[in-house]
């Protein structure tokens, strides 16, 4: 399911900051880690209920974001779950759609830190499992190496990050 595709052309003219998700090594760029990831699934409290170890997500839809490196077949290797193909399931280009569909019972998604706690804390989506697993990709803001740039643009970058480095790594997003 797509829902929009975003162009990866910087338009140096319009922007003087981007946030970008990756791992950080964009030509032409300075980037700044703004996340620290860790991928879980997630999913209702009664699919959850039937799962009792990571080798039952067999018998569950996964759900997947395109674009990332990291996913499923990462994640079920880490847990030694052998029995589930890593490749079934639904495919979305963001994660907020993913999460939905989850949330609405279509299937288990591979929560990325950052983008769940609200979920998490509200209920709406639970762990069935403990297992996080650590990934280099995060969000990153950048910015071109060459160019002028908004005088505030610098201001705007050491406030951003100095949020992100005081908020507790699990803080809810």
């Amino acid at each position: 399911i797509v829902s929009y595709v975003w162009s990866d052309v910087y338009d140096s003219e319009t922007f003087d900051l981007d946030i970008r998700y990756g791992l950080g090594d964009w030509v032409g760029f300075q980037s700044d880690r703004v996340t620290s990831e860790r991928l879980l699934p997630v999913c209702l409290p009664e699919v959850a209920a039937r799962l009792q170890r990571p080798d039952d997500l067999a018998g569950e839809r996964l759900l997947h974001v395109l674009g990332y490196t990291d996913g499923w077949a990462n994640w079920l290797a880490a847990a030694g779950a052998g029995r589930v193909d890593p490749g079934q399931g639904l495919w979305f280009d963001t994660t907020m759609m993913a999460l939905e569909v989850a949330a609405e019972g279509g299937g288990v998604a591979l929560g990325r830190s950052s983008m769940i706690g609200r979920a998490l804390a509200s209920g709406r989506l639970v762990r069935p499992f403990a297992l996080e697993l650590p990934v280099d990709e995060g969000f990153f803001l950048v910015a071109p190496e060459r160019g002028a740039r908004h005088p505030d643009a610098a201001l705007f970058r050491d406030w951003l990050l100095a949020e992100a480095a005081s908020e507790p790594p699990d803080a809810p997003s």
